[in-house]
């Protein structure tokens, strides 16, 4: 720049040479942020369509199933996906259903099979509907009818590849819900009772495998450490109450890669 074109702060008149060089790095930086832009928006991974419908309470009847884990099986017409009448029950906050459930038992006697009335919030989104306790013990309204037993259906071994999660999250109340930026979220979802899943994508769409121990029971503490992350899981699969569930010991969870 020459001794004539030198800028001066308080002069009326940029020089040209200094208005030439400031156009072309606005008009590179535009195309840069542009392009990353457009780069995000390609690769980036949309937000689910999933749904929490947060301060709408509903109530609900159906027939309650206490195992694996709470499922009501809805009566027609009262869930939100055509063809999906099997609520998972979750709890309040980072608990599991089974937390409200059990004093109401103690109270009023095993509700396995019978047919009950709850209020709740709709949790719901690929297929799979849940529904939060959210007034806890007080969301069971009513208990009637003999008891009716769970269909349990024998799939047979098989070893799945997925992540591990907590499916209240994942199923609408929190967006992300997967990976490690939900990693502590989902392990204290799943230390309070809700049971843990695992997704497994497959190029037909999305299955969910509820997590049990090789001889049914809870296994929610020892999963712990793969919340969040790609495993490996060879069990008996089992299908019950619209949801399909996993029996393996916890030897043979393994991590896909670290």
């Amino acid at each position: 720049m020459s001794k004539k074109e030198f800028f001066i702060g308080w002069q009326n008149e940029m020089p040209k040479s200094s208005k030439r060089l400031i156009r072309i790095l606005l008009l590179a930086c535009g195309i840069g942020f542009l392009a990353l832009a457009l780069t995000l928006v390609k690769f980036s991974k949309p937000f689910s369509d999933h749904r929490f419908e947060l301060g709408t309470l509903k109530e609900f009847s159906g027939t309650f199933y206490a195992h694996p884990f709470p499922v009501l099986v809805l009566d027609e017409g009262q869930s939100p996906i055509a063809g999906s009448n099997e609520a998972l029950l979750v709890g309040y906050g980072k608990n599991g259903a089974t937390t409200f459930v059990r004093p109401v038992e103690q109270e009023k006697g095993d509700l396995q099979g019978k047919r009950v009335k709850i209020r709740g919030t709709l949790i719901y989104g690929d297929g799979k509907v849940l529904i939060e306790l959210t007034q806890r013990e007080q969301s069971i309204l009513s208990i009637e009818g003999e008891q009716r037993n769970a269909i349990v259906r024998d799939l047979g071994q098989a070893r799945i590849n997925g992540e591990i999660l907590d499916p209240k999250c994942w199923f609408g109340v929190m967006k992300p819900a997967e990976g490690k930026v939900h990693k502590s979220c989902a392990i204290r979802c799943i230390s309070g009772g809700i049971p843990p899943v695992v997704i497994e994508r497959t190029d037909a769409g999305n299955e969910y495998y509820l997590l049990l121990g090789a001889s049914g029971e809870s296994i929610n503490k020892q999963v712990l450490p793969y919340v969040a992350e790609q495993i490996t899981a060879k069990g008996t699969i089992y299908e019950s109450n619209g949801w399909k569930y996993i029996q393996a010991s916890i030897e043979d969870i393994e991590y896909l890669s670290r």
